[in-house]
């Protein structure tokens, strides 16, 4: 515990518990986060070195099932805190139906942070041959419209763009 407690220290990570059970300690490496080998070499070929403060407590509440805000400052690893563990949720779902999908959805505020998103996710998806969607302004609806149709596991969206693609009828975010 007081490892744990020095770790957290030196990282300056605070946690607010709201409901059940303890939390999670804080991972070290990529290795004891426990993700697949496969998301463990596309970690590696990203060139990440060691888990950022949010990743490393992030990781192990969200592998566990566990809702996670996480606030930390712009280029911490945000994105990789909750990318990779809804990575790992997806490869363990069954193949998409026609019509069915996706079955993670990533909003974002802002066109910028979306795109943002959007690239980090085709980067560490693409190994393992899911496909994520682009849901947002600046960008064709009818070409969103039919990437959506062709199926997809995830998109990163912004609300007002998905809003729209919904009443196109381009995704009805059946299997969620």
């Amino acid at each position: 515990d007081e490892a744990v407690a020095a770790y957290k220290k030196e990282l300056d990570i605070s946690v607010t518990w709201l409901t059940g059970g303890s939390v999670p300690r804080p991972v070290q490496t990529f290795k004891q986060a426990g993700f697949p080998a496969a998301v463990l070499k596309a970690i590696e070929k990203a060139g990440y070195e060691k888990p950022s403060a949010v990743q490393a407590q992030a990781w192990p509440a969200l592998l566990s099932g566990r809702d996670v805000i996480g606030i930390a400052k712009t280029g911490s690893g945000k994105t990789a805190s909750f990318l990779l563990p809804g990575l790992v949720h997806l490869m363990d779902q069954p193949e998409l139906d026609k019509n069915d999908g996706p079955i993670m959805v990533v909003l974002a505020p802002t066109r910028e942070l979306a795109a943002q998103i959007y690239t980090e996710s085709k980067r560490f998806s693409k190994g393992f041959g899911l496909k994520v969607g682009a849901v947002y302004g600046g960008m064709s609806k009818f070409e969103q419209f039919k990437v959506l149709k062709a199926g997809v596991e995830a998109i990163v969206a912004t609300p007002g763009r998905l809003i729209d693609l919904i009443k196109m009828k381009g995704t009805n975010l059946g299997t969620m």
